[in-house]
């Protein structure tokens, strides 16, 4: 009986971040705290999405990027419960955010045939496995993803196969002793002015705490271009960003503030390498790097 992994985030959000330092404003300023909405049949309006990037509460509106530990482990549940199994989903999971046509999962192994990552026999068996799917979008979008993480193996359709068995959950929680959070603004006034969180704490997460123990300061940010390891997350399949190397991608939520509503991308984790144009800044002889794309999503284009 194999074991079903809830995998934890290695970091926390933007969108989580921007949240919980909302509430440590409103608590700061000894204000009422946002009352949560459970969305079940009625569409949400913006006025119920509680993150600084729509919030009046300051006079100018902030821009989360997110908070990353240096080090960190997991700490792992386990539960018991009948699931339904999809073989092969794990590769799969967030599937709606990649093309659900071939055409553009053709164009990336040709680039790694190119390469010589892959051969034509590659082709041929994925063409294979395409016309047994039916040309199933699930199975697609998870080949798709597979080759960004840079496989050399192409998944079957095959590993799709259903069945329902009692599986065990393994639930992972992320666990370390601090993270460091990134909010950016284009006025050092508006930044200084979150000085007054400090020693605030409150729930973040599913299951977590944290307090803020220190604000560094403020720091100008330098618009640069070429190669990077970014600092933060940053999108892939982006056509302003050459990926270049990324040894984990995980899908965040985001607001998008064209379409009103929140969405959900593919984002490589901080340390990855790409190409492209980028901020970078120095705080304590180290360099911090943000890519362009990565500040443009995350506050509408406002600062970017």
């Amino acid at each position: 009986m194999s074991h079903k992994r809830i995998a934890s985030y290695r970091f926390i959000p933007p969108t989580t971040f921007s949240g919980y330092l909302l509430r440590l404003l409103h608590l700061s300023q000894e204000k009422s705290l946002p009352k949560q909405t459970i969305f079940k049949t009625e569409k949400p309006q913006i006025s119920d999405y509680h993150i600084l990037e729509l919030s009046d509460l300051m006079t100018s509106r902030l821009c989360s990027l997110g908070a990353y530990p240096e080090f960190a482990s997991t700490f792992t549940s386990f539960r018991m419960g009948y699931q339904t199994i999809v073989k092969g989903h794990g590769f799969a999971d967030g599937l709606d955010i990649f093309d659900s046509t071939p055409k553009k999962l053709y164009d990336l192994l040709d680039q790694r045939i190119e390469k010589g990552i892959l051969s034509s026999e590659d082709r041929k068996k994925l063409s294979k496995e395409i016309k047994k799917s039916g040309e199933n979008k699930f199975y697609i979008r998870a080949v798709y993803r597979q080759l960004l993480l840079g496989t050399t193996n192409i998944p079957t359709w095959g590993s799709f196969s259903r069945e329902s068995r009692r599986q065990p959950l393994n639930w992972e929680f992320l666990v370390t002793p601090q993270l460091t959070g990134y909010i950016v603004h284009s006025s050092r006034a508006v930044l200084e002015d979150l000085q007054c969180v400090k020693n605030y704490g409150y729930k973040i997460g599913k299951e977590g705490f944290a307090y803020i123990e220190d604000i560094e300061g403020t720091y100008e940010l330098h618009i640069e271009s070429g190669e990077f390891s970014s600092s933060v997350i940053f999108p892939v399949g982006s056509n302003k960003i050459h990926l270049l190397d990324a040894p984990r991608l995980e899908n965040v939520y985001y607001f998008d503030f064209d379409k009103k509503r929140f969405a959900r991308g593919a984002f490589a984790l901080p340390g990855s390498r790409g190409r492209g144009e980028y901020y970078t800044t120095q705080m304590d002889k180290k360099n911090y790097v943000i890519p362009k794309e990565t500040l443009e999503i995350f506050s509408g284009g406002n600062l970017a």
